[in-house]
């Protein structure tokens, strides 16, 4: 039997359109989630984009996007043990319909899973 990997935390932060800086409410989410990331053994940070622009663009912004998180993490906890993957893809995975403004703000975005071994 394997021992089955369980996201313990879920965190999501917003950037502003064609950027991959990260916000004051971003720095302080992801400075909430030190924490965690300290008791996970995987952390997975998805970087997302809305659907404006072509498909290069966006493919750019959703890595640099998770780069960013990826380094903001890692500059406030360089004993991090765990292991850090990106995903990053742009223009799919979209939370909220890219017809308005307030959805096309939701979609870009990064999300970090928190994983910890759960039982077998």
């Amino acid at each position: 039997v394997h021992p089955v990997d369980k996201a313990v935390v879920n965190i999501v932060v917003v950037f502003p359109f064609a950027s991959a800086r990260l916000t004051a409410p971003a720095r302080t989410a992801l400075s909430a989630s030190i924490r965690h990331a300290r008791q996970s053994e995987r952390i997975v940070i998805s970087g997302r984009t809305d659907a404006v622009g072509n498909d290069e663009v966006n493919e750019s912004i959703a890595l640099a996007r998770a780069l960013a998180v990826r380094n903001y993490l890692r500059d406030q906890a360089p004993d991090l043990a765990a292991v850090i993957s990106i995903d990053a893809r742009g223009r799919c995975c979209f939370v909220a319909p890219n017809e308005t403004e307030d959805g096309r703000s939701r979609n870009r975005r990064v999300e970090i899973a928190f994983f910890s071994q759960g039982g077998g």
